[in-house]
Order: structure tokens, then C-alpha cells, then sequence
């Protein structure tokens, strides 16, 4: 796209002079050069340097942005597509098992797996049926870090609060209730078509759990007017996160990623969030970190949005952290 001035001679009414050398414009008709897209004034001479023009410029930022913004959503509906193609989760889920005419041994059979625990498939209000990470899932998933109390000693927790008569096992019950976090998700952001793992023992890691979930949000009433002016945002996109807990007699810390797909930028920043409870004799000390994770930088010309956006997902994380204190106090009053 040419980004150069594009002049038209003018007739000037009244004495006017070069914006560029400033030169007074002399003569009775086509005294000067005016730009159709900036408005700036030359005289003839300072028409033919071919300089760029700063609206045209800033029009082919716009229109790059607006074409990369196209190829990604482009690019997601992509993978969307293929993602339904391969089971519509990229979570293993049990096979179909085939029907066929019940005998009096396979009634008999089918009673003792009814009877085993391993097999029952709890029902999770809207989620399919669950099954384990596998794939890039899987990586994903164990690329979330095995945090520690010991490494945020150091650091200010944006949310510290008293469970008072709660323990840290009744807390590690409730998380790895298969519908807690679920529940958790719906009444934070409004989660919905919610698809989740199971538990599943992380690899070189001991008293540690992995867990992967994906789920629709619609987009957030309150996104700063910064942000809407220089960003289309959709009605609704895709979250996935991954979690993994670690819990012992004393101790259970919960570290959660979040990945957005549909959503513009949704690619250059992701969430990690670690929840620690420690028992503190009258109940469980519950503390919570959160930072942005910037895995790609911005274009220079939004590069000003990142403050903007690191403070509204640092509040959010704050009122998250409050909504699943509430969550675990009812659960643990129903154990």
C-alpha cells in the first residue's frame, strides 16, 4: 500500500505559504499543492519529494491490523474444525461400545461393573463424559509449573484470607470433586459447553495431579473503553486451563493456566494463578499469586494497552479468589 502523499493542485483565496520550506504561494491560480488525505500545503517543488503521508500511514497500520485480526480468527475457526474432526476436544473420551443382544452372563457381568468405583462416571451437569489428557493437551498441561509455598515467601499475595473451620484435607476433597471447578468457572466468568479431564497422576512428580479443561465465555461487560477503541472484540471465545495440585497432610497448592482462543490478543498473554492452604490451627490460611505471562509481544503501535490489561486481570483475579473461597466454604459444610 503506497503511504505517500497524494497532492492535487489547488487555488488559493486567500495568501497562503509551504507547510514543508515555507515559501509564500505566488500567482492568481494553481499556486500550490494541497494533500487529499492529510490536508497539508506545499508549494509545487516540495509536491515532487514523495514523502509519506502520516493519515495514509496510519490507515495501513489499521488495515495490517484488521488483516491479521481476519487470518487469526480465520486460523481458529480452522482449528475449531479440526479439533470437532478428531472428537471435538483433543480429550480422550471412552470408545462406544457396541450394542448387542444382553445375555444372562453379560447381565450378570454388567452388575459387577456397576458395582465397581472405578468405572462410575459421575454425572458433571453440561460436561461430556470425562476422560484423560492426551497430546498437546497432555503437554500443555505438564508445562504448568509444580509450585511451592516456599517460592512466593517473598512476594505480596493479591488475595490472603481465614477459612476458619476448614482443613487442608477437606479442601483437597473438594478440589478434586470432578464438578467443583466447574462450578467455580460458571459463577466467575459465566462458563459454558464445558469440557473437562479427569485427575490424572502427573509424570516425576509425587502427591501431584494434572487436570485440563476447555469452555466458552462470553466476552466481559466491563473491558475498558482503552481497549474497545482500538480492538473488535466477539461476542463470545474459548478458554482452556490447565491445573495441577499438590496436597500432603499440611499443605495443597492449586496452579492454574489460562489460555483464551477467539479473542483478539488472546494469543500473545496467558494467566497463571496459584492458590496455597496451609492449616493454621483454627482453620486453613488461603493466599493467592497471580502474574500475566506475556509469551508474545504486542504490536508496538497497542503496545500501551498492556497496563491496561494487567490490572483488569490482576482485579479479576482478586474477585475469582473471593468467589472460590465462597465455593469451598459450601462445599466443605456439605462433606
Amino acid at each position: 500500500m503506497d503511504i505517500s502523499h497524494d497532492f492535487e493542485v489547488i487555488t488559493l483565496t486567500h495568501p497562503d505559504w509551504c507547510s514543508r520550506c515555507g515559501t509564500f504561494l505566488v500567482g492568481l491560480w494553481d499556486q500550490g499543492s494541497r494533500c487529499t488525505h492529510c490536508d497539508v500545503l506545499v508549494c509545487h517543488s516540495c509536491a515532487l519529494l514523495g514523502e509519506d503521508c502520516p493519515s495514509r500511514a496510519t490507515e495501513r497500520i489499521r488495515c495490517a491490523a484488521a488483516d491479521r485480526e481476519v487470518k487469526l480468527r480465520a486460523r481458529i475457526a480452522e482449528l475449531e474444525r479440526q479439533l470437532a474432526s478428531q472428537g471435538g476436544s483433543g480429550m480422550a473420551s471412552k470408545p462406544p461400545v457396541p450394542t448387542a443382544k444382553p445375555t444372562a452372563s453379560s447381565l450378570a457381568s454388567g452388575l459387577k461393573r456397576q458395582k465397581s468405583p472405578e468405572e462410575v462416571v459421575l454425572p458433571v451437569m453440561s460436561l461430556r463424559p470425562l476422560g484423560t489428557l492426551k497430546g498437546h493437551y497432555l503437554q500443555d498441561a505438564m508445562q504448568v509449573p509444580d509450585k511451592e509455598i516456599n517460592d512466593f515467601l517473598q512476594t505480596k499475595p493479591l488475595l490472603s484470607q481465614n477459612l476458619l473451620g476448614m482443613s487442608v484435607a477437606q479442601i483437597s476433597s473438594v478440589l478434586k470433586d470432578p464438578e467443583f471447578l466447574e462450578t467455580v468457572f460458571k459463577e466467575d466468568v459465566g462458563a459454558f459447553d464445558i469440557i473437562g479431564s479427569k485427575w490424572q497422576n502427573a509424570v516425576k512428580s509425587s502427591n501431584t495431579l494434572i487436570r485440563g479443561f476447555k469452555y466458552s465465555v462470553p466476552c466481559p461487560d466491563d473491558v475498558p473503553s482503552a481497549v474497545k477503541s482500538v480492538i473488535s472484540l466477539p461476542p463470545h471465545g474459548s478458554c482452556k486451563a490447565f491445573a495441577r495440585l499438590k496436597s500432603n497432610g499440611e499443605e495443597a497448592v492449586l496452579t492454574m493456566q489460562f489460555l483464551t482462543e477467539g479473542f483478539p490478543l488472546g494469543e500473545n498473554v496467558r494467566l497463571q494463578v496459584t492458590d496455597a492452604f496451609v492449616g493454621n490451627g483454627k482453620g486453613v490460611s488461603f493466599r493467592r499469586w497471580a502474574v500475566v505471562v506475556w509469551v508474545k509481544e504486542l504490536p508496538w503501535h497497542i503496545r500501551f494497552l498492556k497496563g491496561i490489561i494487567v490490572s483488569q486481570v490482576m482485579e479479576k483475579g482478586k474477585t475469582a479468589g473471593e468467589i472460590l473461597a465462597q465455593s469451598l466454604q459450601k462445599a466443605v459444610q456439605k462433606l
